[in-house]
């Protein structure tokens, strides 16, 4: 389905539930409410029969119990797709790109169509159900307008360590790749591929006590069993 046979606007970057000037780091700034845009879509969904009445609730937020929310489109559940945004908190477009595609869909959803654009995409949508997430991380989303924390990655889960933990993991003895990091003239990025315990080199890394504060998301999902030659950064 090819995006660029008509200009799309992108809108305001959103904001979880506000809309209208924000005042952030870089200034004052437009947002558009996430929760009443998905709302609006869901009701242009139904009444084409492609999508529930409002958001679905797909679980909360560990830190401060707010709700994440998902739009539901298409008729097969049997095609399955999960597209998802926002795991990093400062990185608002990524918000931007789900919510677009769900938006694009729903705008360009005719169940007569005629044209080749609208055959594909009422084919998709009746052959499929595509689940659309665009704001997973919204705690440390919500964290980014707080002043100091424009580049605030993680949530905002704490967890506290009563004492120096230690971590480690095997990997290859030496790195597929290694590259500089240019903002930082002394260090430099090594990808590994895992290994299995006991084989390869063994990393380690040590926690201090006390209290963490935020946990990258994006790096946190189960891992592939040992042995099958995962890529991860070093």
């Amino acid at each position: 389905m090819p995006l660029d046979e008509e200009r799309i606007d992108v809108p305001n970057y959103h904001h979880y539930n506000k809309s209208g000037p924000l005042t952030v780091d870089t200034g004052t700034q437009t947002f558009d409410s996430l929760r009443a845009d998905l709302s609006a879509l869901c009701k242009k969904g139904a009444g084409l029969g492609i999508t529930d009445a409002q958001p679905e609730v797909i679980g909360q937020t560990t830190a401060f119990g707010r709700e994440i929310l998902a739009i539901r489109l298409g008729k097969n559940p049997d095609n399955r797709v999960l597209i998802v945004g926002c795991h990093h908190a400062r990185e608002w477009i990524s918000v931007e790109v789900p919510y677009l595609i769900a938006k694009y869909l729903i705008d360009n959803y005719d169940p007569a169509a005629t044209t080749s654009k609208a055959k594909r995409i009422r084919h998709l949508l009746n052959n499929a159900e595509i689940w659309i997430v665009p704001m997973l991380n919204v705690d440390g989303h919500m964290k980014t307008f707080e002043k100091g924390f424009m580049d605030w990655r993680k949530n905002a889960r704490k967890i506290a360590i009563p004492a120096p933990r230690k971590f480690d993991r095997w990997v290859e003895s030496a790195p597929i790749k290694t590259s500089p990091y240019k903002p930082l003239a002394n260090h430099e990025i090594r990808m590994f591929r895992m290994q299995p315990p006991g084989t390869g080199q063994k990393m380690e890394f040590t926690v201090d006590a006390g209290t963490a504060f935020g946990v990258d998301i994006n790096r946190n999902y189960p891992i592939p069993p040992p042995g099958a030659g995962q890529t991860c950064p070093g």
